[in-house]
């Protein structure tokens, strides 16, 4: 799903919820290579606009997870430095396919 680009001027994550899922993450900042991140679905997340409007939204799956890598960047933090200790570690583009399961092999018993 595609997520509409902003501006946003300090912006912070100011909850979360319980659930997690993990995911692929990559970054320009560390071509070429993808690890698996745990993060929260979703997250309460405040920031202000350039005209100097405050928001306040919810962010939910693929945009909460952009929201918050960005973030972490603002904090100084990598994915690499997110990775979860029981996946696969860092893994380069060319061996991506051979960890992504689809959902058809999901269903496959």
């Amino acid at each position: 799903s595609r997520v509409p680009p902003i501006v946003a001027v300090n912006p912070m994550v100011t909850g979360h919820s319980d659930t997690y899922d993990d995911d692929w993450e990559s970054c320009l900042s560390v071509p070429a290579l993808h690890g698996l991140v745990r993060r929260p679905r979703d997250v309460h997340i405040r920031y202000t606009t350039l005209e100097g409007e405050a928001v306040e939204v919810m962010c939910s799956g693929y945009g909460a997870r952009v929201f918050q890598h960005e973030v972490d960047h603002l904090e100084g933090i990598l994915f690499l430095d997110r990775l979860m200790k029981d996946g696969p570690g860092l893994v380069h583009e060319g061996e991506l396919e051979h960890y992504i399961v689809s959902d058809a092999d999901k269903a496959s018993p």
